[in-house]
């Protein structure tokens, strides 16, 4: 201590010098500190656990700041009911800062008359404190909330993360924690561990540095190498080359039918898609269904579309009548059509959906991604178009979580094909505003006792009607058709309704009339309408017609009543628990809007989108969990999706793995061949894999690897690895010369909230 306070005999004594003596401990104390310390602004102890639904618990610790400490003596409860979000989530922030306090009130006696003694009794402060202090500043209310911006006076000791029931999560600001000197030591005793350790490994490697360039510069460079093997690759895939074709080959698992995979071995038990995986060992596809059948506030359509409730408004209107005309004046002819299928999106979570590199070879455009994915699932079948087939299909691969999804409504690869007897016009018209068509209103001028009136409406090739691209249909009968004479009248025009059908913003369509019938449409003046055009067939060709006229119209669209609507889903189970959620449905999410499943399992409180699930989600093993869709847009526009032929599968996967390959023909009889398997999220205190060779030339006799070597590719943390494993066959496990081999793989894990995958296998015979 720098300072100090000197006495003497019969001095007199002042308050200020008693005062003194704490304050130079005090001054030389907060120099130690800021000097020898810290000068910075952090924090100790202030630990925060939730201890209530909405409440927050702050444990006692210490504020550092400018070379001064302020404590905080007591536990402090913090509660967040009034300041929880509304509708989605916010971050609060938990602050300290710094107060200078006077504390310890006590009676005292003061001296108020010097010659008699008498004394006065006052209450005053004995303790002056330096106290901490906590704050809250909150975030703005979002689906994925930002921290807020604190003030460089304050000190964040934690960040709370509120949803709409209580706190959901808390994280500590450990960037802001002081760094004892024990810690310090600690991590010093580590670092002197590791240089005596590694110190005469270093020191000598400059000498195999030095050494190893030499060899380099005469060996070839790795860049001419890469390219061989790129050739080589290309080659056997150009030539459709099998892989026991050489003594090497290597499957990545795309899925079963482009695979080694052998499942008629007795015993196979795995899954093959984008890597080798553990079969289910418990599932169940339902159907995607109304938990309420009559649910009042969404519209289901007569093909299963599941929109939020609507009324029709009217967008586009043809209404000026000049003249009519008689369909039937034009050629009778069988027309074809093929009528598309509304776009596919599939929704995988849970523990078996680990990411897969192999899964980049289906960008390649050698696969039909959407084929693959989507064919098992909802039994489409995909027809065959020239030039890359992925061209409309999206997907995203995170851990637990995949998303696939066509980027298109409409998807013209799944068409089915039609036909149908009569004369053909039609009508093109620019659609300036996204929506769902709900009906069309024509206008009939006369009409025939007898032939239906099939009314089409198809995308448009070149400006012209396409009838390979139809995205909805209905039939008139003759009896539904008003015949009118005055447009200003609604009643006298023949409202022809569709399913909803989703139209893009700024792509032109075409209303098609195919009928038999002798039936007049009203045409409008062309300058009414100028960005469409009335056509007329002959033999299967559209030509132009009076670019002056235009059919008369009016279209219908859906206006919502709602921009946000949750509908709640019949529940899904399975026996025994759940761990993997598989969502298969057609529908259309229109850019702007969203359309989101919810699950909240059985003992959770929160709802939670797919994607947004944590990795401990189903750690329990719910056998029940609630469900729901969330539709997000505007009035104008929403997305829809198909409760026909939608499904949604739960699963569980088994805690065993048994895989067979092919049969593998080498190229000439060997006793030396090596197996590498890439394993992906391997742990390898819980997980198990190994590999065998059953020796088809010699009696189907099973071999054993004489070593099996790993090496570490990648950490993905908490343990898991991405490892290459190496099972080496050579004379001592292959006691005969072989000519034939199948691989068996052998898998094992711990629980089935947590497996891993094979992602790749290689075989090489030498």
């Amino acid at each position: 201590m720098e300072k100090q306070v000197q006495f003497r005999d019969r001095q007199e004594l002042q308050s200020g010098d008693l005062s003194n003596i704490g304050v130079y401990a005090q001054e030389a104390l907060d120099r130690i500190v800021g000097e020898g310390l810290t000068d910075e602004k952090k924090y100790t102890g202030f630990s925060i656990a939730k201890t209530g639904a909405t409440q927050i618990t702050i444990d006692a610790g210490t504020y550092w700041t400018g070379g001064k400490r302020y404590i905080r003596e007591e536990a402090t409860n913090q509660d967040f009911l009034s300041n929880l979000p509304l509708l989605t989530k916010r971050i609060a922030a938990v602050l300290v800062v710094n107060a200078d306090v006077d504390t310890e009130v006590e009676p005292r006696d003061f001296l108020i008359d010097v010659e008699t003694g008498a004394t006065e009794p006052q209450s005053v402060a004995m303790q002056k404190l330096r106290y901490a202090q906590f704050q809250t500043q909150f975030g703005i209310e979002n689906a994925s909330p930002q921290k807020p911006t604190v003030s460089t006076d304050v000190l964040v000791i934690g960040w709370v993360t509120l949803n709409t029931t209580g706190v959901e999560s808390i994280e500590m600001a450990t960037d802001n924690e002081f760094m004892s000197i024990k810690k310090l030591d600690a991590r010093a005793t580590e670092l002197e561990e590791w240089k005596g350790q590694a110190g005469e490994q270093i020191t000598t490697l400059g000498t195999d540095i030095t050494g190893l360039a030499s060899r380099l510069a005469q060996s070839a460079d790795t860049s001419q190498l890469t390219r061989v093997f790129e050739d080589v690759a290309r080659i056997k895939e150009l030539l459709e080359l099998k892989d026991n074709y050489s003594g090497y080959g290597a499957d990545s698992f795309l899925n079963y039918d482009l695979s080694w995979s052998d499942n008629s071995q007795v015993g196979y038990y795995a899954k093959v898609e984008e890597g080798i995986r553990f079969a289910d060992a418990n599932a169940l596809n339902t159907a995607i269904t109304l938990f309420n059948p009559i649910d009042p506030s969404v519209s289901v359509a007569s093909n299963g579309l599941c929109l939020p409730k609507y009324s029709q408004v009217r967008r586009i209107s043809v209404d000026s009548y000049r003249q009519p005309l008689s369909i039937s004046q034009y050629q009778f002819q069988t027309v074809a059509y093929k009528q598309m299928a509304m776009s596919v999106s599939r929704i995988r979570y849970g523990s078996s959906f680990s990411v897969c590199t192999n899964s980049e070879f289906w960008r390649t455009g050698r696969y039909d991604s959407a084929s693959g994915v989507f064919t098992d699932r909802l039994g489409r079948t995909y027809q065959f178009e020239s030039g890359n087939p992925n061209k409309n299909h999206q997907w995203v691969r995170l851990k637990r979580f995949w998303y696939d999804t066509e980027t298109v409504y409409y998807e013209k690869r799944v068409a089915t094909d039609f036909s149908v007897n009569g004369s053909m016009v039609a009508q093109t018209f620019l659609n300036t505003q996204g929506g769902w068509l709900t009906s069309l209103d024509l206008f009939f001028t006369d009409k025939d006792a007898s032939g239906n009136v099939t009314v089409l409406l198809t995308k448009t090739d070149a400006g012209r009607p396409d009838l390979t691209q139809v995205v909805a249909e209905t039939t008139l009968q003759p009896a539904n058709i008003i015949k009118g004479s005055s447009p200003s009248v609604a009643a006298q025009w023949t409202r022809v309704s569709f399913v909803p059908t989703a139209l893009a913003a700024g792509e032109r369509y075409a209303i098609v009339l195919v009928t038999g019938g002798n039936h007049f449409v009203g045409l409008a003046s062309g300058v009414a309408y100028a960005a469409g055009t009335l056509f007329y067939s002959t033999d299967g060709a559209f030509f132009q017609g009076d670019l002056t006229l235009d059919m008369m119209f009016r279209a219908n669209f859906a206006s919502f009543e709602n921009p946000r609507l949750e509908v709640d889903l019949g529940s899904i189970n399975l026996s025994g628990g759940i761990t993997d959620i598989d969502i298969a449905y057609e529908g259309i999410v229109p850019d702007g809007c969203t359309l989101a499943f919810e699950v909240r399992p059985q003992g959770s409180p929160t709802w939670r989108t797919i994607s947004e699930l944590d990795t401990a989600a189903f750690n329990g093993l719910p056998a029940l969990c609630s469900f729901r869709a969330v539709f997000v847009g505007t009035k104008d526009l929403m997305p829809g999706f198909k409760l026909t032929g939608s499904s949604v599968l739960v699963s569980r996967p088994a805690t065993n793995m048994l895989h067979f390959s092919g049969t593998l023909t080498m190229p000439a009889p060997t006793r030396s061949i090596q197996v590498i398997a890439i394993l992906d999220y391997f742990k390898e205190a819980n997980h198990d894999f190994t590999v065998a060779l059953i020796d088809v030339t010699n009696a189907n006799a099973v071999r054993t690897a004489a070593t099996v070597v790993d090496e570490l590719l990648d950490d993905r943390g908490d343990d898991l690895r991405h490892i290459r494993r190496t099972f080496t066959f050579n004379a001592t496990s292959l006691p005969v010369n072989t000519s034939a081999v199948r691989i068996r793989s052998t898998g094992a894990a711990l629980a089935a909230t947590e497996v891993f995958h094979v992602e790749r296998m290689t075989f090489l015979s030498f």
